[in-house]
């Protein structure tokens, strides 16, 4: 798998997971958004000290801040 597909794969899969629910997501969603979140991060991070990604892409990383009460 190269790097590009395997950026779009975990791209795909972070959009998924934050567009899943619009309105307050269930606990275990949560989660898993801020799992994705930080995998797609560090991801991305590692990439782009490698200079590898020379501009991190705002479209598809759009954060969203849940309170986890």
């Amino acid at each position: 798998m190269t790097i590009k597909n395997k950026r779009k794969k975990i791209i795909r899969t972070y959009t998924l997971t934050t567009n899943v629910e619009r309105h307050e997501p269930s606990f275990l969603n949560r989660l898993r958004i801020l799992f994705w979140g930080k995998l797609y991060i560090k991801y991305v991070l590692k990439i782009a000290y490698k200079g590898k990604l020379e501009r991190i892409s705002p479209i598809h990383f759009e954060t969203r801040t849940y309170k986890i009460s």
